[in-house]
């Protein structure tokens, strides 16, 4: 069986010394955990190396969920504690060095040994994490184990997985691996991490393409001993630049600066790769990154991409896969949703209450396409569910604060997880803290608070209006934002309410009016030729494929007359188990022609 997901999982960290461990894994279900009664369901004694040894009869495919065809296994109903193991080789050469472990996410916490001893543990499934095991490889063979633990707790941020049996727009969960298992090899005197930032130079630059910038690279080595730092610097394989410093400890600072850049946009998504050499008396560490010169920034009550207003036309993409489930099949997948998206006129998505897989986010920087990131939501409020979701921010933040194509960060959907928001001040207060968090990590981007309704601040006010004809969605946005309101930060009615859902527009009193104000869900049409009996769209079902044309287009008409609305997030790319309201089915099938839909997503012919 060829390897699956063998492509190289961290695109802004990519070590050439590396080895996927994705594929057979010994499997084993242990829902006799909880009856153990210890107060760490993956071990059976108090004594870190002492674990229940469980019954390996299965094996299953890494990365996919147990929940997943392409799995092998695809179990039902909840299992909250798993087993992964699996063997690997170390050469000689290989065990001289340092041994990295890396996993891109495990849904929902774990703990980890390596060779029969405990390495670590995690919690958050989203967010990628690593161990050092050079103390603990040997040449030839070993082993790494992997306990699993998942509940369908309320409190745990789970996206769209539902706590119970499936219901409305929530799904089947996703529990264990489901992001890429690897092995990263370096001298011991190496590259622990590398992160690189772009800053655009003079915005009035006389050639429309090229502007002066500067890259600022922070790089963090391990060991103390002597060592030399190279960065090359290329665009489209010509080298730009080359420069050599001295490694400096805890932290090595470069600057590179151009005379001309060419600056990623949608249109150009121009991308310039760097590689990072340490040398020692060790040997030579390897780490390749890449960078796209580009700001975001508001003006004028639009985004603006290199101070250019850009209409943002976004799709709903909630990242489910045929055969794959919450893992698309193949890298190939990630790239092709993205050419289908703007083949029917998106320029980007709205990755809805996940925070995916970096190849996705690699080909959205390669392809030139705009993403807002999201936060997967828990459905309470409590100390746990706090504490959780500002680890999950920061890690986020951490991971893809590199990418381009990362726009904006969302960080609450329609008041899950903080569901008293409109009259807590303490729900309230946390929102517009982790707010502040986020732009004090990266304060490059906007940041959405809560989308949807009770808006308590942030730099989007987005509204979620399911009105099933253009008057109605015409009712719901003049009566959430009334034009005469721009530039008066009193003016924003209190008591305003989307009439499609009843819910109120805003929690709080007395914030700015200067900020982009978008519709961030409409549409969810379904075409009625699912023969599910749960199957459902928002409205009735379309009869037809020119009946569902005919219905977009009138409220994409709506939102585009409206001067105040700059962009729109259409429910959604993709039907998703019992939601069949995409605009292509769960296999990718468009239900209308493609440029059909480009005509009415951009108002303009595609040819």
């Amino acid at each position: 069986m060829q390897q699956p997901r063998s492509e190289p999982p961290n695109p802004l960290h990519f070590r050439p010394r590396r080895r996927s461990l994705n594929g057979t894994w010994d499997f084993a279900i242990d829902d006799e955990a909880p009856i153990r009664g210890t107060s760490r369901e993956c071990r059976s004694g108090a004594e870190n190396d002492t674990w229940f040894s469980p019954d390996y009869s299965k094996t299953i495919q890494v990365p996919f969920c147990p929940q997943s065809t392409l799995s092998g296994v695809k179990f039902t109903g909840h299992h909250p504690t798993l087993w992964y193991r699996r063997s690997f080789e170390i050469s000689e050469g290989e065990e001289a060095g340092r041994t990295l472990l890396h996993f891109g996410a495990v849904d929902f916490s774990c703990e980890v040994r390596v060779n029969d001893r405990f390495i670590g543990s995690h919690r958050g499934g989203y967010t990628p994490f690593h161990f050092d095991i050079s103390h603990l490889v040997r040449p030839g063979n070993n082993t790494v184990e992997v306990c699993v633990v998942d509940h369908l707790d309320k409190d745990q941020p789970r996206g769209k997985q539902s706590w119970q049996a499936p219901f409305s727009c929530w799904y089947r969960e996703c529990s264990g691996i489901w992001q890429s298992v690897w092995l990263e090899f370096s001298p011991l005197q190496g590259i622990a991490r590398v992160d690189a930032e772009a800053f655009l130079g003079n915005a009035n630059a006389p050639e429309e393409h090229r502007r002066p910038g500067r890259i600022t690279l922070r790089i963090r080595p391990f060991g103390t001993s002597p060592a030399t730092i190279s960065v090359r610097l290329t665009h489209n394989d010509s080298q730009i630049t080359e420069t050599t410093a001295p490694a400096r400890y805890p932290v090595t600072d470069i600057d590179i600066d151009l005379d001309s850049v060419k600056p990623w946009s949608p249109d150009f998504p121009n991308l310039y790769d760097i590689e990072v050499r340490m040398t020692s008396s060790h040997g030579v560490d390897r780490v390749d990154t890449y960078v796209g010169f580009r700001t975001v920034a508001i003006a004028d009550g639009a985004l603006t991409i290199n101070d250019v207003p850009v209409y943002q036309r976004l799709v709903l993409d909630q990242g489910f896969w045929d055969g794959g489930y919450y893992t698309a099949p193949t890298d190939d997948d990630y790239r092709r949703d993205i050419e289908i998206s703007k083949a029917m006129g998106f320029n980007g998505c709205r990755k809805h209450t996940k925070i995916e897989d970096p190849r996705f986010y690699y080909w959205a920087d390669r392809l030139g396409y705009l993403v807002w990131e999201e936060l997967p939501s828990p459905y309470t409020f409590s100390l746990q569910s706090q504490e959780q979701i500002i680890r999950d921010t920061i890690e986020m933040v951490r991971r893809d604060r590199g990418h381009p194509s990362v726009v904006t960060w969302t960080l609450y959907n329609e008041s899950w997880g903080v569901p008293d928001i409109a009259h807590s001040r303490e729900q309230q207060e946390f929102v517009r803290t982790l707010v502040e968090l986020v732009r004090q990590l990266d304060p490059t981007r906007p940041v959405v608070a809560n989308d949807g309704w009770e808006l308590v601040g942030g730099d989007v006010y987005g509204i979620h209006s399911y009105a099933a004809h253009s008057d109605a969605l015409e009712r719901d946005i003049d009566g959430a934002f009334p034009l005469h309101g721009r530039g008066d930060p009193h003016i924003l009615d209190r008591d305003a309410r989307i009439e499609s859902s009843g819910k109120p527009v805003w929690a709080v009193k007395g914030l700015p009016t200067d900020r982009i104000y978008m519709v961030t869900e409409f549409g969810g049409i379904g075409l009625q030729k699912d023969s599910r009996d749960d199957a459902w769209g928002y409205d009735k079902m379309a009869r037809s494929s020119e009946e569902l044309l005919r219905r977009v287009d009138s409220l994409v008409r709506q939102l585009r007359m409206n001067p105040q609305i700059r962009g729109f997030v259409y429910t959604q790319l993709t039907d998703v188990e019992q939601e069949v309201n995409g605009l292509l089915e769960s296999n990718r099938t468009p239900k209308a022609p493609l440029e059909e839909i480009y005509r009415i997503i951009t108002g303009v012919t595609n040819e």
